[in-house]
């Protein structure tokens, strides 16, 4: 499973680079510098989701025997709404908007393919709720996630930053 996500995760990323650049080709203007900082940002946040998982957890988990990483933790899923607000309002910067998707995205892929699965999404993803959520709270909350992703997807790359 680790290997088809991040075939995905890479697809996804190609495919948002390309959509960029023919966005940016039948837009007003082409600024090559712009498309090549997104690709960078896209990179950058796949990179800090495996990097995550693979390194950065030893540095701040308590045990080893439960990977708790923040970057999958509830809290930082819910951060993640605002800051792209943020950053599609305010800043405008191409590096940020690549890494924010790219974070997102990896996360709406992760959670599609743990969808079904509870015990591995609760433990994943929502193992700081004290309440155990049904299967269906569980899709319900990977559709909305996967919902905005895309939303914010078409903002970004047809409506311009």
């Amino acid at each position: 499973m680790k290997q088809n996500n991040l075939v995905g995760k890479i697809g996804v990323i190609v495919s948002y680079a390309a959509l960029f650049f023919v966005a940016t080709y039948f837009g007003k203007s082409v600024e090559y510098s712009d498309g090549l900082f997104f690709v960078v940002g896209l990179l950058v946040g796949l990179a800090l989701l495996e990097a995550d998982e693979a390194v950065l957890f030893k540095y701040y988990a308590d045990t080893e025997s439960k990977k708790r990483l923040a970057t999958r933790s509830l809290l930082f899923i819910l951060a993640l709404f605002p800051l792209g607000i943020f950053l599609l309002t305010s800043t405008g910067s191409a590096l940020g908007v690549g890494m924010y998707l790219s974070i997102i995205s990896g996360l709406a892929l992760e959670f599609f393919s743990l969808r079904k699965n509870k015990l591995e999404f609760k433990e994943r993803f929502l193992y700081q709720l004290k309440r155990d959520i049904s299967i269906q709270e569980q899709q319900l909350f990977t559709a909305v996630f996967i919902s905005t992703t895309v939303m914010y997807a078409f903002f970004v790359i047809f409506l311009g930053r």
